[in-house]
């Protein structure tokens, strides 16, 4: 529409600019049925924008192909698409600014678009070898404990490992209530695997045939959970407790902090219904025994259980030792989802028609009739 504007006695005609503009909205389907993510395509001032966003469905992006252009591309093959992104992994998010100038499209045009992505989701990890985890622990470290504020029983522990496989920093439970450990004191320790055979392990703690339970009970992240026979989240002290019941002959309530015997009996009934048999996967932590002892050999304070993430294990050691924390990926091949399809191969093609701005605010200035400036 024709704007009129009187500055004196002139008459000046300011006609909008003529701009590209329209959005179009569709998804990203992943396998021919699986919507993975959102594309969207616009345009405007003659360029036209594509951006994938993945964000939302757990599926990221690999190398990404665009083809625009006033027909259908006469290769079907997305590696012959003038445009391409090889994206890191992790990436969500993908963008293409093309001039429409480039391919002789102007305002009111229709142009094909073609957006093909490689996607891949990530699924877990293959079984770790737990014998190659057993193996690659180290026979004895440097140990510190700390007893955080308010708990008397759980630990965090500073580890010195020279063969750097267990992490620096640790968490930790008590699995030993007839022995004390002070806070800041260095002890060398023996380090166990507590996924060894059971027998391995008699006179280290009361009954060792429960680690499988208490692998299960470090697991589950039991404090953001709720406690109902409470009614509140549950507390380390609920934890500890249900760790001793387990483990250890003696059991009490000194220094525990919050704790309900209903609560403990929550976590061990829990347990009791999925945690015999645990095995910790890559994505777990294992409980690895820490044995402070003297140079005979002698326990001389209290045994505990460090939180240790499989992972990092896996991350650090040779790959000769078989602990190989190998991620399971599925991958796809991905088309924005379009009206027609390739007439002989998986891929579909969007019809985008460009529209004109009347509404823009940027106005080209004509003299008035008869006149030249």
């Amino acid at each position: 529409m024709t704007k009129l504007r009187v500055l004196s006695s002139l008459a000046l005609v300011l006609l909008p600019t003529t701009g590209l503009a329209g959005t179009l909205e569709t998804d990203l389907i992943a396998g021919q049925h699986t919507d993975v993510g959102d594309v969207s395509i616009s345009d405007a001032d003659g360029v036209l924008t594509v951006t994938v966003d993945t964000s939302a469905s757990g599926w990221e992006l690999g190398t990404t192909h665009l083809y625009v252009g006033l027909d259908d591309p006469k290769k079907h093959a997305p590696g012959r698409f003038p445009y391409a992104n090889a994206n890191p992994g992790g990436t969500t998010g993908d963008q293409y600014s093309v001039d429409l100038a480039d391919i002789g499209a102007t305002c009111g045009d229709t142009v094909v678009v073609a957006l093909h992505a490689e996607v891949e989701q990530f699924l877990g990890y293959e079984d770790p070898d737990l014998d190659a985890l057993a193996a690659a622990l180290p026979t004895t470290a440097g140990f510190v404990a700390d007893r955080p504020a308010g708990h008397d029983w759980f630990w965090s522990f500073s580890v010195d490992d020279p063969s750097g496989v267990l992490p620096a920093e640790l968490d930790g439970w008590c699995v030993d209530t007839g022995r004390n450990l002070v806070s800041g004191v260095e002890h060398e320790v023996e380090v166990h695997s507590t996924l060894a055979d059971p027998s391995t392990l008699t006179g280290l703690v009361d009954k060792p045939e429960n680690f499988d339970q208490i692998n299960y009970i470090i697991n589950q992240d039991y404090r953001s959970q709720r406690c109902e026979s409470a009614g509140r989240p549950f507390q380390v002290g609920d934890i500890q407790r249900a760790v001793w019941s387990l483990i250890d002959d003696t059991n009490h309530t000194d220094g525990l902090g919050t704790w309900s015997q209903g609560c403990q009996d929550e976590i061990l009934a829990d347990a009791a219904a999925h945690g015999v048999g645990f095995l910790p996967s890559c994505e777990d932590e294992v409980a690895v025994l820490m044995v402070p002892v003297d140079a005979t050999g002698e326990i001389v304070a209290q045994v505990v259980i460090a939180e240790v993430p499989i992972a990092d294990v896996a991350a650090v050691v040779p790959e000769s030792s078989d602990l190989s924390c190998t991620p399971i990926v599925q991958g796809e091949t991905g088309w924005a989802e379009g009206d027609r399809r390739f007439p002989k191969a998986w891929g579909m093609l969007i019809d985008h028609t460009t529209t004109c701005d009347d509404d823009s605010d940027d106005y080209v200035v004509l003299p008035p009739n008869g006149m030249t400036w």
